[in-house]
């Protein structure tokens, strides 16, 4: 009885229609802060996120000296994340999660060659990507 006095204090209402886990599920949304229920389909795209600092990779000159070193300690530091996955390979069509994990990391590679000679590559990454900011493309075209 008192999933169902839950169920009716959220503005619900009984019918003969009702499950009884429609009515669990109901009463065991979260509630945000701002009083409006959350989603428990919404993927969380800030789960699994790098605790350390937003752009975690290291500037790279673009110097084809530097890039050993750079691709060493970068492709090291990725692999401590979340980002794993996405430098060996695409993100998966339709995951919404490893998607937006791959728009980030371009974004970090984009962000570490911004003052170098590389920049152009990456940014020829996205032109050939039909304009999709992918973190395997730039990877795949800093090396090669």
């Amino acid at each position: 009885m008192d999933i169902i006095r839950q169920f009716l204090a959220k503005g619900n209402s009984l019918n003969a229609t009702i499950e009884m886990t429609e009515v669990n599920r109901i009463v065991n949304v979260p509630v945000s802060t701002s009083g409006t229920s959350v989603s428990l389909s919404d993927p969380d795209l800030i789960r699994g996120a790098p605790k350390v600092h937003t752009n975690f990779v290291a500037n790279f000159s673009g110097d084809v000296v530097d890039f050993e070193e750079w691709s060493r300690r970068a492709g090291a530091t990725i692999k401590q994340s979340q980002y794993k996955k996405l430098i060996e390979r695409t993100a998966e069509a339709g995951n919404v999660v490893e998607e937006t994990r791959s728009q980030e990391l371009y974004n970090m590679l984009l962000n570490s060659v911004a003052d170098g000679h590389a920049l152009n590559l990456v940014e020829k990454a996205w032109d050939d990507n039909v304009k999709v900011e992918c973190g395997y493309t730039a990877w795949k075209a800093l090396h090669d």
